[in-house]
């Protein structure tokens, strides 16, 4: 993976980790544990995180460009 890539990856990771934090949940690594990996989530809180992620991927088309294929390639 190319330092591009790994950049690309560690963003997405953050922003993946702040938004599941806003929906209470702890980590979105597997724990292999029912009562660790599901979780009840008011799909008020779904539904805004959704769209904060929709409105951060048109920015980042917008500011990235031509760059945004390593934010692709990263997931």
């Amino acid at each position: 993976m190319t330092t591009k890539t790994n950049n690309a990856k560690a963003r997405l990771d953050d922003l993946a980790g702040r938004l599941a934090a806003e929906m209470g949940i702890e980590t979105l690594e597997t724990r292999n544990r029912d009562c660790l990996d599901f979780h009840e989530v008011h799909v008020a809180a779904l539904k805004r995180v959704i769209q904060r992620a929709f409105v951060l991927g048109m920015q980042a088309a917008e500011t990235e460009g031509k760059n945004l294929q390593k934010y692709i390639d990263a997931l």
